[in-house]
């Protein structure tokens, strides 16, 4: 069911279970808790459904800790900057095309490395553009980029960029340029040893 987060009084900080009413000090605590969650999400089996409930069980296994509304679709229409997102009532039908297109291209299995890298930036800027989460959209999104990579026997190595190069990556993908994505992922792209 779609949530429409509450705020403390007279802030714009989601109520959350550990009661951190100030964003510097939840952000903190978001970084805490995502990143052990991170590393416990990566010890577990993948889901290979990459599909919106693969999407959904990400978010709630980053976001258990923190929010009532882990895993849950937001059910509000939202925007970053001109950045205007897929409208809530839109997401799932959204998802439904896109992961149906995903699995039509057989989870990108077997493309040459230069169609795969196309391929892996389109499918991470349609995710994105697609939302579907009041807060850690892009953590919950890297993670099944990750689970997509797997497939193929790739790693993903997101140390190896900035936060703010990946930012602006998206930004440029949001506004129709594919390319700085491709050349990010060409980057951080790790061949697995079988």
């Amino acid at each position: 069911m779609p949530v429409e987060p509450e705020t403390y009084p007279g802030t714009s900080v989601y109520i959350n279970k550990l009661n951190i009413t100030d964003s510097v000090l939840l952000a903190e605590a978001e970084a805490g808790y995502t990143l052990i969650r991170t590393e416990q999400y990566r010890d577990l089996p993948s889901p290979t459904s990459f599909d919106l409930a693969h999407l959904q069980y990400i978010h709630y296994q980053l976001f258990q800790d923190l929010y009532e509304w882990a895993g849950q679709l937001r059910g509000y229409d939202t925007r970053k900057d001109a950045s205007e997102f897929t409208p809530a009532c839109e997401i799932e039908l959204h998802a439904q095309r896109v992961y149906s297109q995903l699995r039509d291209e057989n989870y990108l299995l077997e493309l040459p490395l230069k169609s795969y890298l196309q391929r892996l930036a389109y499918y991470y800027d349609i995710t994105n553009k697609l939302h579907p989460f009041p807060e850690g959209n892009g953590r919950t999104q890297r993670l099944l980029v990750e689970d997509l990579a797997g497939l193929s026997n790739y790693g993903i190595n997101w140390d190896a960029v900035h936060a703010w190069q990946i930012r602006e990556a998206a930004i440029r993908a949001f506004e129709g340029d594919l390319q700085p994505l491709v050349w990010m992922f060409e980057e951080i792209l790790l061949t697995n040893s079988p």
